[in-house]
C-alpha cells in the first residue's frame, strides 16, 4: 500500500509516539501539563491501540483533489518551510506565553500545536495551530468556525499570514481530556447512560456542523473533547477542522489516499472515489458508539492494510455491544449503504426513545468472504468453513472469530472429524503470498492430535498475523498484560486460569512476533527469572532472619507459588518501575505504622542490593537486547528497555531486589502482627509492673496507717514474756529460796533480756506489717493461740479436773526447781527462742510475698492478639494505571 501521511492535529490528538497534555493513563503516573513547558512533553512506550492516527494526502488541502495527485509525484518536497516547530513563531513571541508544546510536526502538512496563554485578551489559556501555508484549512470552514456554535470549537481569531507567513488559527482550550484518554483511563464498556449522553451531544455537534454545510471527516475519540467527568454530563465539544470541507451538497474526490482516522472511516472514505458527504460522518459516530458500548472498537486489527481491508470487506463484529437500544443504535449508524444509513433525523428519534426501522444487511455476502470482484486465492475459488453459524473463505477472517471465540475453536478442533474438516481447508492455501508453507506444514501436524494451547495460538498467529497479540479473548499488548494479571489477582477465575496457562504452556514468546507484542519474549523470560528469585528467596528467609523459624509453617503458606503468586508476579514484570514504587511506598508506610520495630522485615525492606532501578523498563520489562521469534516462520520481535547487564537470556539486575520488595509486600501482614504481639506483651509486662508498684505503694500506705497498732501488739507479745519471769526473779529475790548471787546474775540478765525481746519482736512487726503480721505472726497471736487449747484441755466438758490438773504440776514443778537453782535461765532461754522464731517468721514471710510476686506474673494470662499460627493471608491490591499485585505478587 502506498505511504499517506498525517492530517493537522486535533488539540488533544497526540503524534506517532502520542504526545498530549491530556493526563496519559500510565502505570507511571499521570503526565501533567506543568506551567511553563517549552519543550515537547515525553512520549508513551506503547502507543495505544484505539488512538490511531489520522491520515490525509500529503501535499493536498482536504477540499483539492488536484493538489493530491501533484503531492504524490516525485518532485513533492517533505521539508516544511515553518522553520523551527519546537517553539512558537517569532511574530507572536511577545503576544503568547507558551504553556506547552501539544505536538511538534513530523510532516509539512502537519501542524503544530502549542498551550498558550494570550497576554493580550487577559491572559486566557487558549490552542494555537500553526500551519504549513501549502497546507491550511479550507478558508470556507475557516469563515464558518468564526461564529460560536453549540458543541463546535470556535476559532478567536485565524490568520492566513500572520505566523512568519504562514496561517494559524486560535481556539479556546475546552478540556484536558478527550473520549479516547477516558477510554484508557476507564478500560472496559462504558455505562449506558454515558454512551447515551456521547451520542446526544455529538449529535447536537453534527447537526449543527452539518447545518453549516461541513463535513468533518476525522469524526474520531481524539477529537470529542470531554470539559467534564459527569457521566449524565460530559459538556463534549468536536474539535480539529483541520481536513474538514466544506460540501454542503457532498461531493466525490479521487485520490489513492485515504483522509481521517483509519478505524473510524466509513467504506465510502476508503475507496478511490472517496466520497465527502454526511453519512461518513455519521458512520464514525457508530463506531465510537460501538467501541464505548463494547470496551473496545469492533475491528481488532493492526495495520493498516488489514483494518482497511476489514472496513471495506466485512460488516463491524457488534457481538460485544449487549445493550439492546444501543445494538439498534449501532446497527444503524453502521449500515454500510449510506442512502439507508442513519442520519440526524434517525438518531434524533433513538434518543426521543423510538426505534427507527434498520436496513437489513446486504445479501450475497458470506461473512469474513472477499468483497465482490476480489480473488480470493489466485482466482479460484474457494470451499468456505463453517463455523459458529458462519462460513469463511479466508484465513484472515476466521482469524479474530476463533480468537474471540477460544472455547467453541477448542471444541471445533477436539474430535478427530473436525480436524481433518479443518486441515482440508487450511490445505487449499498452500502457495498463498504472506503464508508461510513450514509453518502451515508443521500446524497440520500438529493437528493430528487434540491441539494443545500452544498450537492455537500458533495456529490464530497463522490465519491473521495482523491481529493483535491475545489470548483467550485477552489483550496481551504491555497495558493488556497488566489489567489480566489485576484481574487474576481480583479473583477472576477465567483470568487466573489464562495466567497459569500462559505459564505452563510458555505461550507468552508466541505471541512476540503479532501487533502489540513486541517484548513479550523477554516479558517472558523476566516472568520466568521472577519465579525463581522468588523461590530461591523464600528459602533463603529462614537462613537470613532465624528469628522466622519459628513461624515457618506461616511463612511458606503465605509465600507458596500459586497462580495467584504468578499472576502477581507477571503484573511485577509487566510494569517494573511503577510496581517498584507502589511497593517502596507501602512497605515504608509500613515500617511507619509498626508499633514496635520488627527487625527481619527493617531488613528486608531496606537491606537490598541496590541494583540498576527500573526506571524506564516499563517499555519492555528489561534492557537491551533482541528476542526472535521461532517456530512459526515470523520476523523478530524486538524489545529495547534501559536495564543494566540485560543482554539476550538475562533478568534485569534491577529484579532480584524487586522480587524482594514483593516478599515484603507479601509478609507485610506477619510483620504487623509480630511487631502487635510484641506491643501487646510490652504492654501487659507495663501494666504488670505499675500494678505490682501500685500494690507495694498501698501496701506501705496501710503499713504507715496500721504501724501504732501493730507495734503495739508487739509490745503486748513481748510483755507477756518479760512479765512471767520478772516475777519469778523478784519472788526467788523476795523469798530467799536462791542464792543472792544467783538472784543478781538473773536481775543483770533480766534487763538487757527484756530489752532485747522487745526489740526482736518489734523489729520483726516492723519487717512483717499489717495486716500479715497479727495474729498468724506475732508473739501475742502465738500466745493466745497456745492458751486456748490448754484452756480448753483443762476445761473439756465431762473432764475429771484433778486428773487433768495434776498434769500442771510438772511444769509448775520444773518453774519451781528454776526458781530455786537458775532464776537467770528464764530471761536467756526466752530471748534465745524468740529470736529463733523471729529469723524463721522472716524467711517465711520473704518466701510468701516472692511467691505471690512471681504468681502475679504468671497468672496475667495468655497473651492477646493473633499469633502466628492465626497470621492472616494479607493480600494487597495492585494500582491501576499500579500495573499489577507485583504487591499482588
Amino acid at each position: 500500500m502506498n505511504s499517506v501521511a498525517l492530517p493537522p492535529p486535533t488539540e488533544h490528538e497526540p503524534p506517532d509516539p502520542p504526545v498530549t497534555d491530556v493526563e496519559q493513563a500510565t502505570d507511571a503516573g499521570p503526565v501533567t501539563d506543568v506551567e511553563p513547558v517549552t519543550g515537547v512533553a515525553p512520549a508513551t512506550d506503547i502507543e495505544p491501540r484505539d488512538r490511531p492516527r489520522p491520515r490525509r494526502a500529503p501535499g493536498s488541502s482536504p477540499s483539492s483533489s488536484s493538489s493530491a495527485s501533484s503531492a504524490s509525484s516525485p518532485s513533492f518536497s517533505s521539508r516544511s518551510l515553518r522553520g523551527d516547530t519546537g517553539g512558537l513563531p517569532r511574530s507572536l513571541h511577545d503576544r503568547f506565553r507558551l504553556l506547552s508544546v501539544l505536538r511538534r510536526p513530523e510532516h509539512p502538512h502537519q501542524a503544530a500545536v502549542f498551550r498558550v496563554r494570550d497576554t493580550a485578551h487577559g491572559a486566557a489559556i487558549r490552542v494555537l495551530k500553526w500551519y504549513d501555508r501549502e497546507h491550511a484549512p479550507e478558508p470556507e470552514v475557516w469563515e464558518l468556525l468564526r461564529t460560536p456554535h453549540p458543541r463546535l470549537a470556535h476559532l478567536v481569531e485565524a490568520d492566513p499570514a500572520g505566523a512568519d507567513g504562514h496561517p494559524y488559527d486560535l481556539a479556546p482550550s475546552y478540556g484536558e481530556t478527550d473520549l479516547a484518554a477516558r477510554s484508557r483511563a476507564e478500560p472496559g464498556p462504558a455505562p449506558v447512560p454515558f454512551v447515551t449522553a456521547v451520542v446526544r451531544q455529538a449529535h447536537e455537534a453534527l447537526t449543527t456542523l452539518h447545518g453549516l454545510g461541513v463535513v468533518h471527516r476525522d469524526i474520531s475519540p481524539a477529537n470529542l473533547v470531554l470539559g467534564s467527568l459527569d457521566p449524565a454530563d460530559p459538556e463534549l465539544t468536536l474539535v480539529d477542522f483541520g481536513v474538514s470541507a466544506y460540501a454542503p451538497d457532498g461531493r466525490a474526490t479521487r485520490g489513492r489516499h485515504w483522509v481521517g482516522t483509519l478505524p473510524y472511516l466509513s467504506p465510502q472514505a476508503l475507496i478511490r472515489s472517496q466520497s465527502i458527504h454526511r453519512p461518513a460522518d455519521w458512520w464514525s459516530l457508530g463506531m465510537i458508539a460501538a467501541e464505548l458500548a463494547g470496551g473496545r472498537h469492533p475491528i481488532r486489527y493492526h495495520g493498516d492494510e488489514n483494518i482497511q481491508e476489514e472496513i471495506v470487506s466485512r460488516a463491524p463484529d457488534l457481538r460485544r455491544v449487549t445493550d439492546p437500544r444501543l445494538l439498534v443504535l449501532c446497527r444503524g449508524l453502521l449500515t454500510r449503504d449510506p442512502d439507508h444509513r442513519w442520519g440526524a433525523d434517525e438518531v434524533a428519534r433513538w434518543l426521543a426513545g423510538e426505534l427507527p426501522p434498520v436496513a437489513p444487511p446486504a445479501e450475497g455476502r458470506t461473512a469474513g468472504a472477499a468483497p465482490h470482484g476480489t480473488p480470493e486465492r489466485d482466482g479460484l475459488a474457494v470451499e468456505p468453513y463453517a463455523f459458529l453459524g458462519e462460513e469463511f473463505t479466508r484465513p484472515q477472517a476466521l482469524a479474530p472469530v476463533f480468537a474471540e471465540n477460544w472455547e467453541s475453536m477448542r471444541r471445533a478442533l477436539r474430535g478427530r472429524r473436525g480436524r481433518e474438516e479443518f486441515v482440508r481447508w487450511l490445505g487449499q492455501f498452500d502457495g498463498v503470498a504472506g503464508r508461510d508453507p513450514a509453518e502451515r506444514a508443521a500446524l497440520t501436524g500438529l493437528l493430528a492430535d487434540a491441539p494443545r494451547p500452544a498450537t492455537l495460538v500458533r495456529l490464530v498467529s497463522w490465519l491473521g498475523p495482523g491481529l493483535d497479540a491475545s489470548y483467550r479473548g485477552h489483550p496481551l499488548d504491555r497495558a493488556g498484560v497488566g489489567e489480566l494479571a489485576r484481574a487474576a489477582l481480583g479473583g477472576d477465575e477465567l483470568a487466573g486460569s489464562v495466567v497459569g496457562e500462559l505459564r505452563e504452556h510458555t505461550l507468552l514468546p508466541l505471541l512476540d512476533h503479532r501487533p502489540g507484542g513486541a517484548g513479550l519474549r523477554r516479558l517472558d523470560r523476566d516472568w520466568v527469572a521472577a519465579l525463581s528469585h522468588w523461590e530461591s528467596q523464600v528459602e533463603n528467609l529462614f537462613a537470613e532472619f532465624p528469628s522466622l523459624r519459628g513461624a515457618e509453617d506461616v511463612v511458606r503458606r503465605l509465600t507458596a507459588v500459586s497462580d495467584h503468586r504468578r499472576a502477581g508476579l507477571l503484573a511485577l514484570v509487566a510494569h517494573p518501575a511503577a510496581h517498584r514504587t507502589t511497593l517502596t511506598e507501602r512497605a515504608e508506610r509500613t515500617l511507619a505504622g509498626l508499633p514496635c520495630p520488627v527487625p527481619w522485615y527493617e531488613r528486608l525492606v531496606r537491606d537490598r542490593d541496590g541494583a540498576a532501578h527500573p526506571d524506564a523498563a516499563d517499555g519492555t520489562a528489561g534492557g537491551r537486547g533482541t528476542s526472535t521469534g521461532t517456530g512459526r516462520g515470523t520476523g523478530p520481535g524486538t524489545g529495547t528497555g534501559t536495564g543494566r547487564g540485560t543482554g539476550p537470556g538475562r533478568a534485569p539486575s534491577f529484579l532480584p531486589d524487586l522480587v524482594r520488595l514483593a516478599l515484603a509486600d507479601r509478609l507485610a501482614g506477619l510483620a504487623e502482627n509480630e511487631s502487635w504481639q510484641e506491643r501487646h506483651r510490652a504492654d501487659r509486662e507495663r501494666a504488670i509492673h505499675r500494678g505490682l508498684l501500685d500494690e507495694d505503694a498501698a501496701a506501705r500506705w496501710l503499713r504507715r496507717q496500721d504501724l501504732p497498732p501493730t507495734l503495739g501488739r508487739a509490745v503486748a507479745g513481748a510483755l507477756a514474756l518479760i512479765l512471767p519471769w520478772i516475777f519469778l526473779i523478784g519472788l526467788s529475790d523476795v523469798l530467799g529460796w536462791a542464792p543472792p548471787a544467783t538472784v543478781l546474775t538473773a536481775w543483770l540478765l533480766a534487763v538487757p533480756a527484756a530489752a532485747a525481746t522487745l526489740a526482736i519482736e518489734l523489729l520483726t512487726a516492723y519487717r512483717i506489717g499489717s495486716p500479715a503480721y497479727h495474729p498468724d505472726r506475732s508473739l501475742a497471736g502465738l500466745l493466745v493461740d497456745r492458751a486456748l487449747p490448754l484452756a480448753r484441755f483443762v476445761r473439756q466438758p465431762g473432764a475429771r479436773f484433778p486428773v487433768r490438773g495434776l498434769l500442771l504440776l510438772v511444769p509448775f514443778a520444773l518453774l519451781g526447781l528454776a526458781v530455786v537453782h537458775a532464776p537467770w535461765l528464764w530471761p536467756l532461754v526466752t530471748v534465745l527462742a524468740l529470736g529463733g522464731w523471729s529469723v524463721r517468721r522472716l524467711h517465711d514471710w520473704h518466701r510468701f510475698t516472692t511467691g505471690l510476686r512471681a504468681g502475679a506474673g504468671a497468672g496475667s494470662g495468655a497473651r492477646p492478639g493473633p499469633g502466628p499460627g492465626s497470621t492472616p493471608e494479607r493480600e494487597r491490591p495492585l494500582p491501576s494505571g499500579r500495573p499489577g499485585n507485583g504487591g499482588g505478587a
